[in-house]
């Protein structure tokens, strides 16, 4: 009778030690990924170089194995590049050079990962092409003019260039485009109907622009003063 009174109990007792073995099994997971947690790698930066993208990073976590080094051209899908071995005591910085980078803007991140396969991700580092002058002002030009005025361009490829005409009080007088080609360039604006006074004129294009200050006189003023040499 004992014993069947003590197998009853164990029935009834079954639902409460699955519920706490089940507890006690999700507790054991959640400490087990907790103690796994790596940190990110700190100081994630890239530098844009005439052989390719230089990344620079620093990573002090011992229990970290490697990295995985990814680049996207949007910020949201990544291609994974390159695999990185940690050098466990030997070094906390890290560098990559990444020469098959494309030329546009596009992002990177580096993912630390352990022996377990814990991952944690970096925050993004942007890079993208310096801006390569186009066009720059050259020779020399003067400060008085009478009938036009005029100026020199050395490109490096074929543009148009916005001038842009302001009176000595911000007003606008005039507006054109000139196309300039590879090489020297030699422009000018027509400054005949102008009334005698201050002048500023701004050329840009791709991203560029230049302002040169001149001065309309009389026609029947003296020489011209060389106002500036490039």
């Amino acid at each position: 009778m004992l014993g069947a009174a003590f197998e009853g109990r164990r029935v009834e007792e079954t639902p409460q030690l699955m519920r706490t073995r089940l507890l006690l099994f999700i507790v054991a997971i959640f400490m087990t990924v907790a103690a796994r947690a790596i940190q990110p790698v700190s100081q994630l930066e890239v530098r844009y170089l005439p052989v390719g993208a230089m990344l620079t990073w620093t990573c002090a976590d011992a229990e970290v194995t490697g990295f995985t080094i990814e680049r996207s051209v949007d910020g949201f899908t990544f291609d994974l590049i390159s695999r990185v071995v940690a050098e466990k005591g030997l070094a906390d910085t890290y560098n990559f050079l990444d020469n098959d980078r494309p030329d546009e803007r596009h992002y990177y991140r580096v993912t630390s990962f352990d022996r377990v396969g814990t991952t944690a991700h970096s925050p993004l580092a942007m890079v993208e092409r310096p801006g390569v002058k186009t066009w720059h002002l050259s020779g020399d030009f003067t400060v008085d003019v009478r009938d036009k005025f005029a100026f020199e361009v050395e490109a490096n490829d074929v543009a148009m260039l916005a001038c842009d005409l302001h009176d000595f009080l911000g007003n606008p007088v005039s507006t054109s485009e000139l196309l300039v080609t590879p090489g020297p360039n030699e422009l000018s604006i027509a400054t005949t109907d102008l009334e005698p006074g201050s002048y500023r004129l701004t050329v840009s294009g791709a991203t560029l622009n230049e302002t040169i200050h001149f001065v309309k006189v009389h026609a029947e003023n003296g020489e011209s003063t060389l106002a500036r040499r490039n």
